[in-house]
């Protein structure tokens, strides 16, 4: 796939993502958001690079105060908030998944994807836990819950993926 094609993707991806994560339904502290679908499908669909420069520029646009993250905030300080955790460990997930990704395996790229929701819920749990002044384990109660809606959208992000790589053969 030639670079301008590649970075088109990336422009693409990192817009996709914008969107999806700022639809969300708030529960507690942490939302629920497509923000996981999107970064698996980005790691899915693009090479390591162009994925991380998707996410990084996802993470630098709301920096820079653009309504990207979750119920449309934005600004440094959503780094500093409850949900900062998760965002930050974005970029690991990335990195792991798309390892896994270039793998033809299914089984592979599911246990990618399983690692890199782990490291994104220890990130987000250790993060807000600080933030929050509650134990981790507490923390890591609350957003128990949100496993079965993240398992369905990375369930989801393998099977479009699948899809994507092949129309962009």
């Amino acid at each position: 796939m030639s670079k301008v094609k590649q970075l088109c993707l990336c422009a693409l991806f990192t817009a996709f993502i914008c969107i999806c994560s700022v639809v969300c339904v708030p529960v507690f502290a942490v939302p629920i958001t497509l923000s996981v679908f999107a970064i698996t499908l980005c790691a899915l669909v693009l090479e390591l690079k162009y994925a991380l420069i998707s996410v990084l520029g996802f993470i630098a646009l709301g920096c820079v105060g653009l309504p990207v993250f979750s119920s449309f905030t934005g600004g440094v300080g959503v780094l500093f908030s409850y949900t900062g955790g998760f965002i930050y460990s974005y970029v690991f997930m990335v990195i792991i998944i798309s390892l896994f990704a270039k793998s033809e395996m299914l089984t592979l790229k599911i246990l990618g994807c399983t690692l890199a929701l782990i490291v994104c819920y220890i990130c987000g749990v250790t993060h807000y836990s600080i933030v929050a002044n509650v134990p981790f384990f507490t923390a890591l109660s609350l957003v128990l819950g949100f496993v079965v809606f993240d398992v369905i959208k990375i369930s989801l992000a393998l099977l479009i993926s699948q899809r994507i790589k092949s129309i962009l053969k």
